[in-house]
């Protein structure tokens, strides 16, 4: 599965598929030290399939390798922190 990364304007994600054809997208706004996680969305025909929980692992590994916290606003992402405790030292907590 790629994961490609797209940021411009005070916005970022990171997708599935092509840039004019996504199978799967997790949306974010930029701050001065966090990431609003704010939109996740996955192709009905692809759900359950593990796509979503891809799309957090980079998420996460984009936020620590950028040393950025992660304000998840997202109902997908919140329960993806609540599922994944080991996930926390990214958790925006302001």
């Amino acid at each position: 599965m790629d994961i490609k990364l797209d940021e411009s304007a005070g916005r970022g994600s990171l997708y599935i598929g092509k840039i004019d054809n996504k199978v799967g997208e997790l949306q974010w706004k930029i701050h001065d030290d966090y990431i609003e996680a704010d939109s996740t969305e996955i192709d009905e025909s692809l759900k359950g399939q593990g796509y979503g929980q891809k799309l957090f692992e980079e998420l996460v590994r984009h936020a620590r390798e950028r040393k950025l916290k992660i304000k998840p606003v997202c109902p997908f992402v919140v329960k993806m922190f609540e599922r994944h405790p080991e996930d926390h030292d990214v958790l925006y907590k302001g």
